[in-house]
Order: structure tokens, then sequence, then C-alpha cells
């Protein structure tokens, strides 16, 4: 989580004054807390020097005294509600798990024999929203049981109960639930306040990559071989994207891998071939 970047973006989109909404994705191994105390953080040092002298009137930057003011991105932006997806399907083995991260490979430093756990419980523990996500996948005692523990975790929490994420957005975004003297008065609170963030890659040595192969499309065979083995995603919680194969190349099929569950959906035709059948059906 790169705090400094994000205050700088969410501000300088607030003191556009065209936007009426900002929705803050986070990585899948991020935590709530440090995202929400980023809007308590000061705005003026991180703005440009053409920005600080632009700003609308009602803006921090509206007198010359002001200026020099160090005032919190709250005073543009201000943070309405936290929202965690969580996976009915993974939640409870992940969160059950004996499993520490030396063992899954996923170690900051060695010897670090963390449970993942801990993240899964940090991220449903500071939440206003708790989106109970792929409920068709799991029974409903299960979703049952979720719902039940992080109720003991974060009693305040509103839970909604989707599968494939279908949900009101427009009700999510009018959603007005984030209360900052809820949290502030943590103990986790203050330590985050006064440490410099540790991003939660470090912290729980998760790593990302990008595999790209252009120009050419998978032979489908040896593409199907591939997927269908359960070593060449061992340690992988999250992947996504999309692909394409010699016997189908018009078309486009997008990957999703959430823990041991892998989607493949076949989506659509590629822009450049929509276009080609729409000026030319033959």
């Amino acid at each position: 989580t790169l705090r400094e970047d994000l205050v700088a973006e969410v501000s300088n989109l607030a003191l556009k004054g065209d936007v009426d909404h900002i929705v803050v994705e986070s990585t899948g191994v991020s935590e709530p807390l440090p995202v929400a105390q980023t809007f308590s953080s000061e705005v003026l040092p991180l703005l440009n020097a053409d920005q600080k002298t632009s700003a609308p009137p009602s803006s921090s930057s509206s007198s010359s005294e002001s200026k020099n003011v160090l005032e919190p991105l709250d005073s543009v932006a201000h943070l309405h509600c936290l929202v965690t997806v969580v996976d009915c399907a993974t939640f409870l083995p992940m969160l059950k798990s004996l499993d520490d991260l030396k063992t899954l490979g996923m170690q900051a430093a060695p010897g670090d024999d963390r449970p993942l756990g801990m993240l899964l419980v940090q991220q449903v523990q500071f939440a206003n929203i708790i989106v109970l996500n792929k409920t068709d996948l799991a029974e409903e005692k299960d979703v049952d049981l979720i719902q039940a523990l992080i109720s003991e975790i974060n009693p305040d929490a509103v839970f909604k109960r989707t599968s494939h994420s279908k949900t009101d957005v427009r009700a999510l975004l009018e959603e007005q639930l984030y209360d900052e003297s809820k949290y502030n008065s943590l103990p986790a609170w203050a330590e985050e306040m006064q440490e410099e963030h540790n991003p939660e890659t470090e912290e729980y040595g998760i790593r990302h990559f990008t595999a790209q192969k252009l120009a050419r499309p998978f032979h489908p065979e040896r593409w199907h071989t591939a997927l269908m083995n359960p070593d060449i995603f061992k340690g992988v919680l999250r992947g996504k994207g999309c692909f394409w194969v010699a016997s189908q190349p018009n078309e486009r099929f997008d990957f999703s891998l959430v823990g041991s569950i892998m989607t493949v959906i076949k989506s659509t035709v590629w822009v450049e071939v929509g276009i080609r059948l729409m000026t030319d059906p033959s």
C-alpha cells in the first residue's frame, strides 16, 4: 500500500470538482486500516505547485495563509465506507489452516511462521460492510458460520450475501457508515499512525508476477493440460487475466483463480474482430 501515492491521487481527483464518487480498490492482500488512515494523512505536502495554486476556493489552498497549513485528506475527500469481500468457498479452510507462511513458501523472512489467517482476520475486522460472496459455492451452514465468526470480530459490520459479486453498486456508494472515532482509539490505529506502514506484500511475504505471451495463441490441448496441473498454481492465492487459443482465434477467454477455485469464461470477441464483423459481416 503506497499511502503517499493514494493521498496524492485521491486529492487530485477530488480537487477537480467533477467527481461524485471515488472507489479505491485495494489489492487482495491489503488491510483496510491503513487505507482508512490515509484519509487522516496530510494533503498539501504531496500536491504539486500547480495544484496548490489552482485549487478551487473551497479547498484548503484558498488563501496564501492556508497554503502552508497541513490539512488531512478528509478535508477534500470524505471516506464514506469500507467494504471487504469474503470468499465463502475458501475463507474457513484458510482461516482454520495450521499451515504457516514458511510452510506455504510465502514467508517474508527466514523463520517467518505466522498464519495466513491473521491477514484474513485483519481484513474483516476493519470494515463497515462485509460482502459474503460465492454463496453458491458454499453450504448455507458454512455461510452462516462465516457471518457469525466475523460478527464476533466486527459486531458493527453490515452483511450482504452475493454470488458472482452481484450487488447494488449504487446502494454501496450511497452508504455512509465509516466513523473514524470507532477505530482511532484502538491500539492498532495508534501503532499504524506512529510507525511507517509496512506493505502487506512484505509483512506476509506475498509476491506477484505477470506472464504475457503476445502475438501467438495457446495450443488448446497443451494449455488445458497446464491449467489442470495441480502444481502449476501451488502457493498462488489470486490470479486473473485473459487468453486465446489456436482453435478459436477470434474468441477471448477470461481466467480467474481464487484459492483453489478456478474459473474460465468464454467472454467475447476481441475488439479488432468485433469491429471487422460490424463493418464486414462476411
